[in-house]
């Protein structure tokens, strides 16, 4: 079950599309997107990062409908969990 309006309409748009669609948008994507990525010319708006164990607390907040970004589960060291980033789109 998707609990976010946005992921669950991608997540419509998408089942419906074969593999061979479903490629030809991931090339896209790399060829279009990630250059600017790699620019820092665009980057994604991160809201939280919590560590790998917190993920049920992460679920409650992408719930709550009060996330603007993304959420982000840290596998790497603690200090870096639970803090807002900051980073906001350019």
């Amino acid at each position: 079950m998707l609990l976010n309006p946005i992921a669950d309409g991608i997540h419509r748009i998408y089942s419906h599309r074969t593999v061979a669609d479903t490629a030809r948008v991931a090339q896209a994507l790399q060829r279009r997107i990630w250059p600017l990525l790699e620019q820092g010319r665009i980057a994604p708006v991160i809201h939280q990062v919590f560590p790998l164990d917190a993920v049920a607390a992460a679920h409650r907040m992408l719930a709550s409908d009060e996330v603007i970004g993304k959420l982000v589960l840290s596998v790497g060291p603690p200090a870096a969990s639970g803090t807002d980033t900051g980073a906001r789109p350019k």
